[in-house]
């Protein structure tokens, strides 16, 4: 049975295609059966992302890794029911949502084994997640991003008894770490983990590595087509980027893909 990832949160701009296309190509490079569905009916960014990168492979003569494609779709609770279990032969089905509040958002989540939600370190980003009571310190008010969730969660474990295990990874973080405001975001969210049930992912920085690769639909795992690539060179910063990369794949903490990351070392 396929494991279903999810890429969520209705805080729009948070990085969310961008996390989960290098998941789906360090899926693919690891020899993983993959389908990709965008649910993004307006922006459909990853579907955009997927386009790009068939085009650079044809253009370049590069073999890129592909996963089966399903686009921007506007679709019912049933009809998701069917697409999944039609394609319950890939290893894993990763689903980007889009960055607000619709239907089709919240059935996506209720079929999440594992949920990645993107935060960028900003106190508005952060009262999606929760923040706390002004009157009564020690109490954490969902925020509603998490109440969707929890909601979500409980139709889950009502239609098979599974729980879905929630990674918060924060993104765009400033290069310089000591930056006083992402520091206290990082504190608040190990607070809120411990309360409101997810776990933290790795960090990755703001860097313009990440909005280069979007036109070209490549990722940081592509090491041998991007030397190929005269638009892209290599450098401190897309090595820092490269390794940032792996640590958050690493943290999402999936058996199947951990049992195989001595693989995906040499890219």
């Amino acid at each position: 049975m396929a494991k279903i990832i999810v890429f969520g949160n209705e805080k729009g701009g948070s990085g969310k295609s961008t996390i989960c296309i290098h998941v789906i190509t360090a899926l693919c490079k690891l020899g993983f059966k993959v389908l990709a569905i965008d649910f993004d009916i307006y922006q459909h960014s990853l579907f955009n992302y997927i386009e790009n990168r068939k085009i650079t492979s044809e253009l370049y003569n590069l073999n890129l890794e592909m996963p089966c494609l399903i686009p921007s779709l506007n679709i019912s609770e049933e009809d998701v029911k069917n697409l999944i279990d039609k394609n319950s032969d890939y290893d894993f089905i990763l689903i980007d949502t889009p960055g607000n509040h619709s239907s089709l958002n919240r059935i996506a989540h209720s079929y999440a084994d594992y949920l990645v939600t993107p935060i960028n370190p900003s106190y508005i980003d952060l009262e999606v997640i929760g923040y706390v009571d002004k009157k009564n310190s020690e109490r954490i008010i969902p925020g509603v991003y998490s109440a969707m969730l929890f909601e979500q969660r409980i139709k889950r474990a009502a239609r098979d008894g599974k729980r879905i295990d929630w990674i918060v990874v924060l993104n765009n973080m400033p290069a310089t770490k000591n930056i006083r405001n992402s520091i206290q975001i990082k504190l608040y969210l190990n607070n809120f983990a411990k309360k409101m049930g997810f776990r933290l992912g790795s960090s990755l920085c703001d860097r313009v590595i990440y909005k280069e690769l979007y036109s070209l639909g490549v990722t940081l795992y592509d090491r041998d087509s991007i030397k190929k690539l005269k638009s892209l060179k290599i450098s401190p910063s897309l090595l820092a980027a490269r390794q940032e990369i792996k640590s958050m794949l690493k943290s999402l903490q999936i058996s199947e893909i951990i049992s195989k990351l001595n693989i995906i070392e040499k890219y």
